[in-house]
């Protein structure tokens, strides 16, 4: 949703910016944005630039240092898909620091909609994470006690949440 989103503001060199697949509790999580990711640039028929994938642990500073690797590059993306908004802020303290503005000079998008980073202004992808806490404990519940139901309470989708971070580039006719 964040690389389609991002494609559908004119965008065609994005970045990746995330952790590493590893995790110790399991999560497939980081695995999937980035699948996420490649998906949308192959279904654009973007090929996707290796050097544009960025990957360490998790974290704000691991973030920031990869945004400068991704400036040492001799082809510069125009947008950055940062896996989480934690990351996203790191980014753009690295972009600030290159004295990059946001999205003037470089587009970037988050995931998780944070308050935190609302005074910057993130473009970022909102999960409805307390709802699909309510779901799946409520689902736990029926299991404990042993009710049987087929069904699998839906999860609200996924929403983009546009603020300050991106920009139009013009149509992506891909």
């Amino acid at each position: 949703l964040a690389t389609r989103y991002l494609l559908d503001h004119g965008h065609s060199q994005i970045a990746y910016v995330g952790d590493r697949f590893e995790s110790v509790y399991h999560y497939p999580t980081s695995a999937q944005r980035h699948a996420g990711y490649e998906q949308a640039l192959r279904e654009a028929s973007i090929e996707i630039n290796p050097a544009f994938v960025k990957l360490a642990p998790y974290g704000y500073e691991f973030a920031r240092q990869l945004t400068h690797e991704l400036f040492e590059l001799p082809e510069l993306p125009t947008a950055i898909f940062a896996m989480s908004d934690i990351q996203a802020m790191g980014c753009i303290a690295a972009l600030r620091e290159r004295n990059l503005r946001v999205p003037d000079d470089i587009s970037v998008i988050g995931y998780d909609d944070l308050d935190v980073s609302l005074p910057m202004g993130l473009t970022t992808i909102r999960q409805h994470l307390e709802l699909s806490g309510r779901y799946a404990a409520a689902y736990l519940l029926l299991q404990i006690n042993e009710v049987s139901t087929q069904t699998i309470p839906r999860l609200p989708p996924l929403e983009v949440i546009p603020r300050l971070s991106t920009q139009q580039l013009g149509a992506f006719t891909g």
